[in-house]
């Protein structure tokens, strides 16, 4: 049986907040992937994948952080093409469970989505105490931005991506 092939084998951390910091979203256009972004906007193209990357049409989001069961974050992403405004894609709030990612670090395990300007979400890890993943259609989007905008009791935010 051949291997399966993905655009991307791992998740790549996208966002990584350090301890206590939260992010405001600039007023005009949250980043602006043509000026080099905004606190780390992060470029799928910068993978090298070997047939080079034409679009990414899924994408997958997973968070972890240093925290304790019921800690929360919430988090507004945003994406963009080669040159044009960032877009608000969606707003997750999480509740972080019990599920290790290394001693002290966490998984959230749920995840509310407050605000919606795509329609294609989808869910994974339904159980309590799993890993939440989040699936929604990234087609024709280059550049992703995670803006940890608020926490309660959660620190050192990561938020981890991986195409397909």
């Amino acid at each position: 049986m051949p291997p399966l092939k993905t655009k991307m084998s791992s998740y790549v951390a996208i966002e990584t907040t350090v301890g206590d910091a939260t992010e405001s979203i600039p007023a005009t256009t949250g980043f602006n992937p043509a000026e080099g972004g905004i606190s780390g906007g992060y470029d799928f193209a910068d993978l090298g994948t070997p047939d080079g990357l034409t679009e990414a049409n899924m994408l997958s989001i997973i968070v972890s952080a240093t925290a304790s069961d019921a800690d929360t974050a919430t988090i507004k992403f945003y994406a963009a093409v080669d040159g044009g405004p960032s877009e608000a894609v969606f707003d997750v709030d999480y509740i972080f469970g019990t599920a290790q990612r290394s001693t002290g670090v966490l998984w959230a395990d749920t995840a509310t989505v407050t605000s919606r300007h795509t329609t294609t979400i989808q869910e994974g890890g339904i159980v309590s105490n799993d890993i939440k993943r989040l699936n929604f259609d990234f087609t024709g989007y280059r550049h992703i931005k995670a803006f940890v905008t608020a926490r309660s009791g959660a620190t050192n935010i990561n938020v981890w991506a991986r195409y397909f």
